[in-house]
């Protein structure tokens, strides 16, 4: 018959082989004949450690339960035994169940306290028991005590050297700067980051492969922490030091560091675009990270689809931005499709940036109609309304849904109003202000006449397709009459006449027509004529606002400059003190 020793000396034979499942029949018969209470819970924690280790969680804490069955005793080797297992029962309550952690945390940092006021060595597990609970309290969001307890743990640590070491320490000081980011303390989450940094940046001299991703943290969080002081610069500077940082760690392991990699690229296009307007490099950015989850989605799809979606959505805004802002079409065709699929398998997930993309492409349609005057984009507006509508209305009411309600109600209103005619309108009216404003910037007759001309071909060809436009009617007939002036300057009388009969038939009484007219008459000789037309112009305003007896002085002063008007009426001119005769 085996003895306990004979059973703690097999159990402990094959746990030194690296064979714990099956070591435990062998502690479990040693717990049935042991001959102590403290080597019952020494024994009972052991198999409890063996459960959690074979994946047997539920099991692992009934055994840390039943340690703490046995009778109270003040003995310090029963306390430190009654310890162990409160904090692996807060420990194996993390993360699910905080607050039960909370209350075994507390257990076993009384029982701490006492015994390492009689036993320095105690110090070490009352540090780390202080910063378990500091953790529990973080999970909780109570950041008031779970910065009490890590700030604890660091000045036992001041007081006792022993009690941390230095990668603890620095943890402390990194969960610190955790909750500080949270309370939005931007300074007291870098001056803990910092601290943390510096450990690990010393630590990775010797032993990289350890410590690199933890300085990558440390860089990508100061970037955060920056960017909450609108220190942007500085957070550029470190989110480039986080991307040397995984960008090293991809090359000993990609399979764990091209997520990190990506999402860095990702904060990086953010910053870019967002707080420095930098939008050619946020799309360099954006497209690196684009790149990376497309890889990444090959492999693990479910997991990397939406970052790959958001990836795309982002890249089409930064594109929106630049002066290829027509590129932006791709990325976020591509954006609405992923998170098209995703919206129909998980509505409550991805229905709101699914409308998000939406409303942008929306905004991009909006642009090419307006910008090219390209009518088919009316057609995919009106299409995109349609498969948005019901996945808009079904989601829950917030602000944002409302906003993005809004948005939804403009772009039908604005893609239902317009049409052909209204597009072509606009365009027309652009181009003609661009004409105008040549026509303004030259003194010479032919260049203003070659401008005039294609301001006039494009409204005779807009009257071809709609012929009842009423909009374009009077730009058209002033664009006549500026052709007639500019005929008239280079004394052709009659085209100037053909002009104005043109604009005339348009049933629209311009005074400036009119006046045109009594040009016309001016240059064929008849003085009386013309002085009568402009009798009757007097008090009248041009387009300009500007009193018609001041336009038609200045219209004969630059008639007889070109010298297109009679001898005879330039007498008459002088004569009516219209015009002041140069020899």
């Amino acid at each position: 018959m085996k003895t306990f020793e004979d059973y703690i000396t097999e159990a402990e034979q094959l746990l030194q082989s690296n064979r714990p499942e099956e070591a435990l029949p062998s502690f479990e018969s040693a717990l049935k004949v042991v001959p102590t209470t403290l080597l019952k819970m020494q024994i009972g924690n052991t198999v409890a450690r063996i459960r959690e280790l074979t994946g047997a969680r539920p099991e692992a804490a009934a055994q840390f339960l039943e340690v703490l069955e046995v009778p109270e005793s003040e003995a310090p080797e029963i306390q430190e035994q009654r310890a162990l297992s409160l904090n692996n029962l807060g420990r194996l309550s993390l993360p699910e169940d905080p607050k039960t952690a909370i209350g075994y945390f507390d257990q076993s940092i009384a029982v701490y306290t006492a015994l390492s006021e009689i036993d320095s060595r105690f110090h070490t597990h009352l540090a780390h028991s202080l910063m378990a609970r500091g953790e529990a309290y973080y999970l909780r969001k109570k950041y008031w005590y779970s910065k009490k307890d890590y700030k604890a743990a660091l000045e036992l640590n001041r007081r006792h050297a022993e009690a941390l070491d230095a990668d603890m320490e620095a943890l402390a000081h990194y969960q610190l700067g955790a909750i500080y980011t949270d309370e939005f303390n931007a300074y007291d989450a870098q001056s803990n980051y910092q601290k943390a940094l510096d450990h690990y940046q010393a630590g990775a001299v010797e032993n990289p492969r350890k410590y690199r991703p933890l300085v990558a943290a440390c860089q990508n969080n100061l970037a955060v922490s920056h960017l909450q002081l609108e220190g942007y610069d500085k957070a550029l500077t470190h989110y480039q030091k986080t991307l040397e940082a995984y960008q090293w760690l991809c090359h000993e392991k990609p399979e764990t560091f091209l997520p990190y990699l990506a999402a860095t690229y990702s904060s990086l296009g953010i910053l870019y675009a967002d707080k420095t307007n930098r939008y050619s490099e946020a799309l360099l950015a954006g497209q690196k990270a684009i790149a990376l989850y497309e890889n990444l989605s090959e492999t693990s799809p479910d997991k990397y689809r939406h970052y790959l979606a958001t990836a795309y959505h982002n890249c089409g805004i930064y594109a929106l931005e630049t002066p290829q802002w027509k590129d932006a079409a791709s990325e976020l065709q591509k954006a609405l499709e992923l998170r098209k699929d995703l919206t129909n398998r998980e509505m409550e997930a991805f229905g709101a940036d699914y409308c998000v993309t939406a409303l942008n492409i929306l905004e991009f349609y909006q642009r090419k109609l307006e910008v090219d005057k390209d009518i088919q984009f009316r057609s995919k507006g009106l299409d995109l309304l349609v498969e948005m509508e019901p996945v808009l209305m079904s989601l829950p009411e917030s602000p944002s849904t409302a906003n993005m309600k809004n948005d939804f109600d403009f772009f039908d209103t604005y893609f239902n109003g317009i049409d052909a005619e209204e597009i072509q309108t606009l365009d027309i009216l652009e181009k003609i202000r661009h004409w105008d404003q040549e026509i303004d910037s030259t003194l010479e007759l032919d260049e203003k006449g070659r401008y005039q001309q294609k301001i006039l071909k494009s409204l005779e060809v807009f009257y071809e397709s709609f012929p009842d436009n009423k909009t374009l009617r009077k730009p058209f007939v002033l664009a006549l009459n500026n052709m007639a002036w500019l005929k008239l300057c280079q004394g052709e009388v009659r085209q100037a006449q053909n002009l104005l009969a043109k604009g005339a038939a348009m049933k629209m009484d311009l005074p400036a027509l009119r006046c045109n007219l009594a040009h016309c008459a001016l240059l064929e000789g008849n003085a009386s004529e013309a002085l009568a037309g402009y009798e009757i112009l007097y008090g009248e305003k041009n387009e300009s606002n500007k009193d018609f007896r001041k336009v038609i002085q200045e219209d004969l002063i630059k008639l007889n400059s070109y010298k297109v008007l009679p001898a005879k009426v330039v007498e008459e001119l002088e004569t009516a003190g219209l015009i002041k005769y140069h020899s």
